[in-house]
């Protein structure tokens, strides 16, 4: 895997960021060093235990018991559970996170653990119920589990054996890689210890990543939840709803609807979540005393979050950063420290592309941005330029000829220069099929020689969509075996100290940063 450089929204290469000489700027140093903090012993042992169990590596689990001890930072990022782990930018966030806290302890001292919170009281199946693997020329293969649950049934809390048949269905693709059957092989090892869909989101990213993972925490868990429910009864009670609508500047529309603070708690029984219609009207005591518990929706969560965790700094999504943006009312009337959102690290994986003839950096990071422009120039390229010349030279003598031919017809009779001249249009057309014929049969050839250039499109962009939204995050580990998390994170080391720069020095606003970094994966097309 190699990197190319950057490219920005309009597909332009960007410099190097060179975030590895940037330091921490002071006002983040100092935010630091105030929310170093103890999380609370009722939930964050059993949650190093659970990691322990899905196999963290030991060094992640000394800095959390570090953090348990002495306090510490977090910098927090999290996802909804997903087939096999879910898509791209999942990895890219737990990377950002893992590149932010390794700066802060290396600048400071502090204990800095990276923090993935796993949505597993989440319900949306449809969301998160299917990946595209690409084959070994890079066409991505749907894999979905069709079996949906009952409405209200929390994913995280679905069988991990529900992932099975879809392995067996998954393993032709996956094997057509480089290095396939190491993904293959942590997949089953994931499955073999996990009892969840929550348990196995875990398990897979500390098979993949070891000590380079971060400290998965399940807010569906009956410990958290447990722990939490005392404040988020009190937080409910809140005007929630009004304080949504102090962020909003006037004649904008609100990114979240005021309406959800009316309804910002669930109800979590038996493993499903129903809304609590008047979160002012439960009684928590009770509710935790029958094994219930509440849950809170995307108004709270936030809030709870930075609430239960000594958080410096929340990696966002672009969306992400808008909707929370939104919550600076609800942190202030809460009392709960805000967070920096620094935007994630974002990448576009293209195979490699040497079989279609020389191709540059620059054609590369083209091709990152219009995959279906840079084609159309490959095959340009492959064009037989003297058949194409005598072609048009062909052309050329016709139309000439056409030309001084007109002008006697017309002395003979006014009617004949139209003909001819229709006659000229109908040549024209052909000459132009012939053309398009051998472009078509230049494509054909280039793409025999190159399979990877026939679904470069549905590479970059599948169903059109960004790459980081829909292909499996496993995608890279294939074609290039663990070693793609060097790259991977120096990548992101360079994106996040940016944010964080940037953010600081608008006084701590958000930044929204829109640069791809673009990799070559050797292990693909070639």
């Amino acid at each position: 895997m190699r990197s190319l450089g950057r490219v920005g929204d309009e597909g332009r290469g960007l410099a190097p960021l060179d975030g590895g000489s940037r330091s921490l700027p002071p006002a983040f140093l100092d935010r630091v060093h105030r929310r170093r903090a103890v999380p609370d012993s009722a939930w964050f042992r059993p949650t190093i235990e659970w990691n322990r169990a899905t196999g963290a590596a030991p060094e992640l689990l000394d800095r959390a018991a570090r953090i348990g001890t002495e306090g510490g930072v977090v910098v927090l990022t999290g996802q909804q559970v997903g087939l096999f782990g879910g898509p791209l930018y999942t990895l890219y966030k737990l990377l950002s996170a893992v590149a932010l806290a390794e700066e802060i302890e290396g600048a400071t001292g502090v204990p800095a653990l990276p923090v993935f919170w796993v949505v597993g009281d989440d319900s949306d199946f449809g969301e998160v119920s299917s990946i595209w693997f690409p084959d070994a020329t890079g066409r991505p293969q749907r894999v979905r589990d069709a079996d949906e649950p009952e409405g209200g049934t929390l994913v995280g809390a679905l069988p991990a054996s529900r992932h099975e048949a879809h392995l067996f269905e998954l393993a032709p693709h996956v094997r057509g890689h480089r290095h396939g059957e190491f993904v293959l092989g942590k997949m089953e090892a994931a499955l073999a210890h996990a009892s969840t869909w929550s348990d196995l989101h875990a398990a897979l990213f500390h098979g993949a990543l070891g000590a380079r993972s971060a400290l998965f925490l399940d807010g569906g868990s009956d410990a958290f939840l447990g722990a939490a429910g005392d404040w988020l009864g009190d937080a409910a009670k809140a005007p929630l709803a009004d304080l949504l609508n102090r962020a909003v500047p006037a004649g904008e529309e609100p990114v979240l609807a005021p309406e959800l603070g009316d309804r910002a708690l669930f109800r979590i029984a038996k493993g499903r979540r129903d809304s609590v219609q008047d979160p002012r009207e439960i009684d928590v005591a009770a509710m935790r005393a029958g094994g219930e518990f509440v849950a809170p929706n995307v108004v709270l969560r936030p809030l709870l979050q930075d609430h239960a965790l000594p958080n410096v700094a929340t990696i966002c999504g672009p969306s992400e950063i808008r909707y929370r943006h939104q919550l600076g009312p609800l942190y202030q009337h809460l009392g709960v420290p805000e967070p920096l959102r620094p935007s994630r690290f974002s990448a576009v994986l293209l195979p490699d592309l040497d079989c279609a003839g020389s191709v540059d950096d620059g054609s590369y990071l083209s091709a990152g941005h219009d995959p279906a422009a840079f084609v159309d120039r490959r095959v340009e390229a492959s064009l037989p330029d003297e058949l194409f010349g005598e072609i048009r030279e062909l052309r050329e003598r016709v139309r000439g000829s056409i030309d001084r031919l007109e002008p006697a017809l017309g002395e003979f009779d006014k009617s004949l220069p139209q003909l001819i001249s229709s006659a000229a249009g109908k040549a024209d057309y052909q000459f132009d099929r012939m053309l398009e014929g051998i472009k078509g049969k230049a494509r054909h050839r280039l793409q025999q020689r190159c399979p990877a250039l026939a679904g470069l499109a549905d590479f970059v962009l599948p169903r059109q969509r960004p790459q980081e939204r829909s292909l499996s995050w496993w995608t890279p580990f294939a074609a290039e075996g663990p070693e793609v998390v060097t790259p991977l994170l120096a990548a992101a080391k360079e994106h996040v100290m940016h944010s964080v720069v940037r953010s600081e020095e608008r006084g701590g606003a958000d930044d929204i940063l829109v640069e791809r970094s673009v990799f070559r994966l050797e292990g693909i097309g070639s």
